[in-house]
Order: C-alpha cells, then structure tokens, then sequence
C-alpha cells in the first residue's frame, strides 16, 4: 500500500458493495454519488466522456498528483494527458467494449489509474477513473464494474442524457489515421463500427493549426469553438498541432467557410490555419497531414501573416521539395537555363530583367498590368520584354512554353526568400 496520510487512507471493503448501492439510491446527482464511491473505495474517482470532459470527480485531497486536480478542477483532462493516453494505447481503447477493469499508467504522474468503461447496449459512452492511491485488492476490482453500471443508470445514458449526448472515439481513430495503425478498408470500417460511425460522408478536407507552448493553455476552449464552428468534424490534438478532419458531400472549396469568421476566431490565439486539399481516401490521411505541416513551415519561411493558408498555394515548390534532399542550392537543377541566364546576365550587367518578367508572367503576360505593379510605363515593360526575347531566346506565345519559365521563377524567389531569412537571423 502507498503511504498516504490523506483523506482516502483508512477504509474497509467489508460490505462495500451494499454501501455503494446505497449511495446510488439516495444521491441526488452523479457527482454526489462519485463522491460517496471515492469514500467507499478508499480512491479518488472521475466520470469522463469519450472526449475527457470530466463528468463528475471526487475531491482528491491532499493527494500530490496535479493532473487529477487540475481535471477535476478545471472539468477536463489536459492535453498533455490526452495525447498521453492516445498516443500510448488509443488502438486498445477503441477495442474494449465492455466494463471490465484495465490499468493505466501512471501518466504523468507517480499513481497508476485502473479504468471501466461506461457501456451501454454495447456501446462504450465513457469511462469510470480510479486513482490508486492505496493498493487496490482482488475484491476492490470487482466492485468497479458494479460502480460504472451504476454511473450509467445514474447518469441516464439509457435516457440520452444530455452530458452523454454526441460522446465519441472518434479521436481514437483519428489518432491510427495518422499514425498509420489502419491500413485497409476493412479495419476502417471495423474501427468506425466500434466507435458508433455508421457511415462517412464521401469528402474530407484537414485543418491544421500550429501550436506553440504558450498558447497550449487556452487550446481546450479554442478546441470546443472549432468544433461548434466546423460543423461534422472530428478535432484533435496531435503532436504540436490541433487538428480538424472536415467531412461532407461535395469537394471542399475554400469558400466553403467564412475567411473572416475563420480569422475573427483564431485572432485572439494569433495563430493561423492551413487548409488540406479535398480528398476522398481516408487512409491517405498521413500524406495529408504532413503536406499542412510542410505548408506551414513554408509560409513561416516566406513570411505569409495570413490567418488563413491553403496547402494548394504552396503545391508547387512542395513538390519540388519532395523531389530533392533539401539542401542550400539543390533547387538550382530544376531551374530553367534560360532563367539562369538572365540571372547571369543581370548580376553582370545591373539590369533587372529577372524581376521584370516574373511581374510580367504573374500579371498574365499584360504589359499594363505589369506596368502597374513594377511602377512604370508599359512601354517600358515592352522593350525590356523585347530585348529578353532578342537575348535569350524567350518564347511567351503560349501557356506550354510561359509554364517553366514561370515555375522556374517561383523557385528562384523561394530560394531568395530562405536566403535572406537565414541571413537576418
């Protein structure tokens, strides 16, 4: 037994049975209820739902194990227990579908916790919590099943009690998606079977949302607004990101959601969000996830301050990058010869025809809209034009011949833009 000089340290299983039903009978409410238990078992206890919203907890006294109080203070698990408790075991947990006790840990903490599901109709809602603080024996074990059936008629599960409403294991699917754990249809739709999802819709879209340590204390309250906000949609927290897998029945479009209710949102955070192609495989979800991640990092290089990013924005130099080991000049190879001829040309010589025709293409080949940009007459755009066409060779007369000079462009300014950050910093 841990020594413990707290309020759960003196107790007697004799009988312990008839007096947890009878504190069933005569509590008023689940918390109550808990209350007497913890008492009962010599343990402190929670209530959680399937999303770790703390249902009901007993006081844990003077007990040294702050994620217990922090969650039954606070009414949720923290995040660091979360991803704890998925990252570890979200494969087994999604599996268990009946009350029967499993150990936990200790996560993050120095005690153990044995676990009961709350089931119903075969259908797991949530989980019964003890903290082993003192040893728990052979006949405490078989008190706990009894405890969570209880919990369950208590809490009005059968009812659809409203704190039960909309629980789901989601998040441990989630989880096996992006860590590669489901790897064929059948053992998707297993899983989604076991975790109440009767079908999907055919579209997904992944939201991404980098998080930094400061902002991991308000990240609770900012999960339950993404997903009042984005409607049929899982949420996770994973690894250094709060994910949201989108479902629907058309191809996402970006404006498929308001961009300025989307910033107005995440402005108090100062974060921003990266928005997934559409897709329709739930398996690649991975692949996905990993292009959101490489997105960010590239807006980070290129100094985006948009609140909200699209992966499509930055396909192109993603793929170049996938393409090579990323090193200091390994994008030269795929820069075209004639762009780093006027790149050439213009070191030696002082011009500025690189910038001039990257406008120029930018600006759909239009002399007056480039112009505008670069802040000069058009007839000057046209003569520079000209004179590339006369020294390089250049032929603009048609999008198959315009595409290499213009990714090659694209590239040449990624290049530019991960100099000069380096170099500043």
């Amino acid at each position: 037994m841990l020594e413990n000089e707290s309020m759960y340290s003196h107790f007697s299983l004799e009988g312990n049975s008839s007096k947890i039903f009878h504190a069933f009978l005569n509590a008023s409410n689940l918390q109550e209820f808990v209350t007497e238990v913890a008492h009962v078992i010599g343990n402190p206890v929670l209530v959680v739902d399937n999303v770790f919203k703390v249902l009901a907890g007993s006081d844990p006294g003077d007990i040294d194990d702050e994620v217990w109080k922090d969650a039954v203070q606070s009414g949720h698990y923290s995040d660091s227990l979360i991803l704890e408790i998925l990252s570890s075991s979200s494969i087994e947990d999604a599996l268990i579908l009946d009350h029967y006790p499993f150990e936990r840990g200790p996560l993050l903490s120095s005690y153990k916790r044995i676990v009961s599901r709350l089931m119903f109709r075969g259908t797991p809602y949530g989980s019964v919590v003890v903290l082993c603080v003192n040893e728990v024996t052979e006949e405490a074990y078989k008190l706990i099943p009894f405890i969570s059936d209880l919990v369950v008629k208590m809490s009005g599960i059968d009812r659809q009690d409203p704190a039960f409403r909309n629980t789901r294991l989601n998040e441990m699917v989630f989880m096996d998606l992006l860590q590669g754990n489901i790897r064929t249809h059948s053992l998707l739709q297993n899983r989604l079977f076991a975790a109440g999802v009767d079908k999907l819709p055919p579209h997904c879209q992944l939201l991404t949302i980098l998080l930094h340590p400061s902002q991991r204390v308000a990240a609770g309250n900012l999960k339950l607004n993404l997903e009042r906000f984005f409607l049929n949609c899982w949420v996770l927290f994973y690894e250094d990101h709060l994910l949201i897998l989108r479902f629907g029945n058309q191809p996402f479009l970006r404006k498929d959601f308001s961009v300025e209710k989307v910033e107005a949102l995440l402005e108090p955070y100062k974060l921003s969000i990266c928005c997934s192609d559409s897709f329709t495989e739930l398996l690649h979800l991975p692949d996905y996830y990993k292009r959101n991640d490489r997105a960010i990092q590239l807006a980070e290089y290129t100094r985006d301050s948009s609140v909200v990013i699209s992966y499509d924005s930055y396909k192109f130099i993603d793929m170049a990058l996938c393409a090579v080991d990323y090193e200091e000049d390994s994008l030269n190879s795929f820069v075209s010869e004639q762009i780093n001829s006027i790149l050439a040309y213009d070191k030696e010589n002082g011009t500025d025809y690189f910038h001039t025709l990257h406008v120029f293409l930018q600006s759909d080949r239009s002399f007056v809209l480039a112009a505008k940009k670069l802040f000069t007459h058009k007839n000057t755009v046209a003569y520079r034009i000209g004179r590339m066409k006369e020294l390089f060779n250049l032929d603009l007369s048609s999008g198959e011949s315009v595409f290499p000079l213009l990714y090659s462009c694209m590239l040449v300014e990624y290049q530019n833009t991960i100099s000069s950050n380096k170099a500043q910093k």
